[in-house]
């Protein structure tokens, strides 16, 4: 018996015709055993029956008759998948004259394609009770980066709030100031590498968090500068030390599921997918025990 199961979320999968050929073979499980004639639902010309199966049907090749060893010998394949993955489980009876032979096509939705750009921005608080410190500028440069995280991505134009030339974008920022940098375009990796860095502390001591937003392939990096009475004032010149980051792609691109026929295996477990399969089998004749007849 072969026996067809079809697990897909789209209706004319259910609803197709998937391609089969059962042939028989002679003891050496490599010669055609040329038999003709209808057995069951299968009709075999020269030891081959063809025939195609929706979701749910199944057919049986009845009274096979067995050769000189006590064997049916016999190769199974997959010959049109419908450009789903297959998957083949063979059953047989406890007698070992009956196998059945059920055949899973299974169709995965492809994901989301992915992102082509992201977003960057830079956020900028002071924490200081002198009203200079929350009116002044405070220096920054983003630098975009190949995916070594070394090598300057030499990018130019303007994106959103931020203008790159070579790759660097200087800006200044006051508290409660922010800047963003839309449609950053993802290198072949499907990912943004950067650097980023304050070049002008104003003499406070400086901090940043950076919060990713994966859903929306977006990244924030806040830079919080501090000033406490009673603590020694920096230099206004001191800069951060360069800090290297990556915003991601949510997701790879979907890939198309062709139609194709595997060629002949011998192992039924051995399986790829979109591929159809071959795979070889036996009905022993149990000693002393009758032909079952389905």
């Amino acid at each position: 018996t072969v026996r067809k199961v079809v697990s897909s979320t789209r209706e004319e999968d259910k609803s197709r015709d998937f391609g089969f050929r059962v042939t028989l073979l002679e003891s050496d499980r490599k010669t055609v055993r040329r038999l003709s004639g209808t057995y069951g639902d299968m009709e075999f010309r020269d030891g081959v029956a063809e025939f195609t199966l929706k979701d749910g049907e199944s057919v049986t090749a009845r009274d096979l008759p067995f050769d000189e060893k006590g064997e049916i010998n016999y190769s199974h394949e997959e010959t049109d998948t419908g450009g789903l993955a297959p998957k083949a489980a063979e059953v047989k009876n406890a007698a070992g004259n009956a196998a059945t032979i059920t055949y899973t096509n299974t169709y995965t939705p492809p994901s989301t394609p992915r992102a082509e750009a992201g977003t960057l921005t830079v956020r900028k608080v002071v924490s200081s009770t002198r009203e200079e410190d929350k009116s002044r500028d405070f220096g920054f440069r983003v630098t975009l980066l190949e995916s070594d995280r070394k090598t300057v991505r030499r990018l130019s134009g303007t994106y959103g709030d931020m203008e790159f030339r070579d790759g660097v974008a200087e800006f200044t920022l006051k508290d409660g100031e922010s800047v963003t940098a839309r449609d950053l375009p993802f290198d072949e990796k499907g990912e943004i590498n950067y650097s980023h860095e304050e070049t002008d502390t104003g003499g406070l001591a400086s901090k940043f968090a950076e919060e990713k937003n994966a859903a929306e392939d977006a990244a924030t990096i806040t830079y919080t500068n501090t000033y406490a009475p009673g603590t020694p004032e920096q230099k206004s010149s001191s800069t951060t030390p360069a800090a290297t980051s990556t915003i991601t792609t949510t997701s790879a691109p979907s890939m198309s599921t062709p139609r194709t026929t595997m060629p002949k295996t011998g192992d039924p477990t051995s399986l790829l997918p979109l591929v159809a399969l071959v795979a070889a089998g036996v009905i022993a004749l149990a000693v002393g025990a009758r032909r079952r007849r389905e």
